[in-house]
């Protein structure tokens, strides 16, 4: 017992720092990573899992299944992380998210949405098979659509006449909302899964005012199934009101991150294009 509280001490002085080096970092990549440093050793002594747990896992570390994760993290077994999701209200967790955002304007949110992937498996139990797509449920899980969201508000700066109003976005609390495995995502099922987020957003309060995305195939597909406005590609119909306007947006973080991985980690630093035109990145350089 004595080994135990001097255990748990221990790993308190550890977390203590931890925390407050955390709140003050302006990286958000490396926040990240404090936080999930900080619940790991956390669920050390006190073995109290939550949700984020495992989404800060699967972010850090996409290319592995949830068995392979357990053999060097600490996470919770499938059943106790199946208990765990199932006991939550989301409606009730969405609502508490907004509600954090303590202003009479409007609350608008930001729906991000990503696929990462992972390695495919599958298990049994109890007569059922497990990881299994929910798009296609003949096919095991080879990615996760993610959609979280990301709460502003605005807040006004009078600078002299009202033509020289300027508003700034104050950002608000962040939430992952959904993760839904996936094989061969379709930009259809995408918008069935995004709308459906995007709903249950703003019956928590909310207003979904645009979408952001990467550049794949699939999510450039995702923007052509909405109806666009005018010639302007970035605003389309809201789903859920013809009345208002819902922008789509892309990342552009995401999109530099995409050049890295996929050309500059290439074999030789090339990439081809539609199965014919070769792009080297010396050339790149050169320029």
């Amino acid at each position: 017992m004595n080994y135990d509280i001097t255990f748990d001490k221990t790993i308190q002085n550890i977390v203590t720092p931890l925390q407050a080096h955390t709140s003050a970092c302006v990286d958000t990549e490396k926040k990240i990573k404090l936080i999930f440093l900080t619940r790991q050793l956390e669920i050390l002594s006190q073995k109290q899992f939550s949700v984020n747990d495992y989404c800060y896992a699967l972010q850090l570390y996409p290319k592995c299944n949830y068995e392979q994760l357990r053999d060097f993290l600490v996470l919770p077994c499938k059943r106790k992380l199946q208990y765990i999701t199932s006991s939550i209200d989301k409606d009730q967790v969405l609502r508490e998210t907004v509600d954090k955002v303590q202003t009479l304007q409007q609350k608008n949110v930001f729906l991000l949405v990503d696929e990462v992937q992972i390695g495919p498996t599958v298990s049994f139990s109890g007569g059922v098979l497990s990881d299994m797509a929910e798009n296609n449920r003949d096919c095991k899980v080879t990615s996760m659509l993610c959609v979280s969201i990301e709460v502003t508000w605005s807040k006004d700066q009078h600078f002299g006449p009202a033509k020289d109003q300027h508003f700034d976005l104050v950002k608000g609390p962040s939430l992952m909302i959904s993760m839904t495995p996936v094989h061969k995502l379709t930009a259809a099922y995408e918008l069935e899964r995004v709308k459906e987020a995007a709903a249950a957003v703003e019956r928590a309060g909310g207003r979904i005012i645009e979408s952001i995305t990467d550049n794949h195939k699939v999510s450039q597909q995702f923007g052509k199934l909405f109806d666009r406005l005018g010639d302007c590609s970035a605003t389309a119909k809201h789903p859920l009101d013809n009345e208002r306007v819902w922008f789509l947006r892309f990342d552009t973080v995401h999109l530099l991150k995409c050049i890295c991985n996929n050309w500059i980690s290439e074999k030789g630093q090339k990439i081809s294009l539609d199965n014919g035109t070769t792009g080297s990145f010396a050339d790149v350089k050169k320029l």
